[in-house]
């Protein structure tokens, strides 16, 4: 079913008017749920109104940004908005969600939680990512000729992942220290580096960026 259909068959009430839990609606895409561009109240018809809330959303660099959260005491299901104008909220700008587990997953099935080697699976090749140790650390910034790039919607709309090393991994010194200094600071390394292999981090932020 196209996301604006379905979107719109729950408008319509044609099933339930609150938030159910199908494959569709945890659709973490850029052709997901989101591309519709709901507002406060199409959300609140979607999800239940009860489960909306406003808050202060972490962007990274200490800095934070007003914005309105879905199922915030629920963590496998808690998702962050940030809107054009906080006041007007006319369209989304960013949809995100981090932590260590999710229900919202994208269409190949990545979520929080998956690994540097399933993410290499699904993309059939071995992609870039910024190296650890700052806010950006871990980003996704290439995925090659992989099957992943098609992830984003065009111009529209962009898909981003950041990884990290498990934390009690990085804390033991040792071994596991040696392979993340390999792989630390501003700079872009191959998911197939020994040291990335080896630390096999996992995904803890997933980003959808729509243009404006």
């Amino acid at each position: 079913m196209k996301p604006y259909l379905f979107l719109g068959c729950l408008l319509a009430s044609c099933t339930s008017p609150h938030f159910n839990e199908t494959a569709d609606t945890k659709l973490f895409s850029c052709d997901g749920l989101f591309s519709a561009n709901p507002g406060p109240e199409e959300l609140a018809d979607l999800f239940g109104s009860e489960n909306l809330s406003e808050g202060e959303i972490d962007v990274g660099e200490g800095i934070s940004e007003p914005g309105t959260l879905l199922f915030e005491q629920q963590l496998n299901q808690k998702i962050a908005i940030l809107w054009d104008s906080q006041e007007q909220k006319h369209r989304i700008r960013q949809v995100r969600i981090s932590g260590e587990a999710s229900s919202w997953a994208t269409e190949s099935g990545i979520s929080l939680g998956s690994s540097l080697n399933e993410i290499e699976g699904i993309n059939r090749e071995p992609f870039r990512l910024s190296g650890f140790g700052w806010d950006y650390g871990g980003t996704v910034t290439s995925w090659g000729s992989g099957v992943l790039r098609n992830a984003d919607a065009g111009n529209s709309c962009r898909l981003t992942l950041r990884l990290a090393p498990a934390s009690d991994l990085t804390a033991e010194s040792g071994i596991a220290d040696s392979w993340y200094s390999q792989v630390l600071g501003e700079r872009e390394y191959s998911s197939d580096h020994p040291a990335m292999q080896a630390l096999n981090p996992e995904v803890y932020e997933m980003i959808l960026s729509y243009e404006l």
